[in-house]
């Protein structure tokens, strides 16, 4: 019987928001194989025959039906532990069919810069960006509306500029954009379906607010066409795509690769989607 492997940590809360969604359903997890990447080398390891865990094999590479990808390089844990994360990703990136996403793909999401550097827009506006690194912040670029954050996919918390940060040294590569106000849109596309939201807060960075309104929203048709090709255009068949609309335009931000979607998911929409995702995968 073909499965559904999701490779990842038991403590990610996408994979703990989607088994309790299974439960709820009714679906039941008979059809996945859940490898919790907190355990490579103590208890769960991998060959050319398939997973174990605990010595038992759990799934056989020719039984993988589909993967979920969340598995996250650099937990520690010494050298097994790393060729165990180093098999995983060749797994995922050579041998297995239907892999969402990637992780070679996924390495876009390395460089914000780079990735939206290398989108094919039509429509969607790109936003100017800085980088500053190994210098003081300039008195030029404190005086303009700007906000500053990760240039990797590290998460960070969206800032703007302050006056008090032309003292500031910039130690690491960091990116600054113009301040754009305008409403904060999360899409997310799952393969051919688009489900999109909108996050209305006081902060810049509404993921960190103290209040927070999340409403499903609808998108332009040209929208939705145009956030498909763009995860196209990455290799992702599950992506989340920020987007902040000002006026009648809409500017791109990033794209993400494992998409933190539980946050969104308010009516379970996307978990529906991602399920029968999956069931295509096994059907095919």
């Amino acid at each position: 019987m073909k499965k559904i492997v999701v490779i990842g940590s038991s403590r990610d809360p996408v994979i703990i928001f989607y088994k309790r969604f299974l439960i709820r359903m009714g679906i039941g997890r008979s059809g996945y194989c859940f490898i919790n990447s907190d355990n490579f080398s103590k208890g769960v390891d991998v060959n050319d025959e398939g997973w174990f865990i605990s010595g038992d094999v759990a799934v056989k590479h020719g039984e993988v039906g589909g993967v979920w990808n969340r598995l996250v390089m650099g937990g520690g844990g010494g050298v097994t532990r790393k060729s165990i994360e180093v098999y995983a990703m060749y797994l995922m990136d050579e041998v297995y069919q239907g892999v969402l996403n990637r992780p070679k793909d996924g390495m876009s999401n390395l460089s914000k810069p780079y990735q939206i550097e290398r989108l094919r827009l039509k429509r969607l506006k790109k936003i100017e960006g800085y980088i500053f690194s190994g210098s003081m912040i300039r008195a030029d670029i404190v005086a303009r509306r700007l906000i500053y954050k990760s240039i990797s996919g590290v998460r960070s918390i969206v800032k703007r500029v302050a006056k008090q940060d032309r003292e500031r040294w910039v130690k690491e590569p960091v990116l600054f954009q113009d301040l754009i106000y305008g409403d904060n849109i999360r899409v997310h596309v799952i393969k051919d379906s688009v489900i999109a939201c909108c996050c209305t807060a006081r902060e810049i960075d509404y993921r960190y607010a103290k209040a927070m309104r999340i409403e499903r929203i609808n998108l332009p048709l040209w929208l939705k066409a145009e956030c498909i090709d763009v995860a196209r255009q990455m290799g992702f068949g599950f992506a989340g795509i920020d987007l902040i609309l000002r006026g009648s335009e809409y500017f791109i931000l990033e794209v993400n690769p494992a998409p933190g979607y539980a946050y969104f998911d308010i009516d379970l929409c996307i978990s529906r989607e991602l399920h029968k995702y999956f069931e295509d995968m096994m059907a095919s």
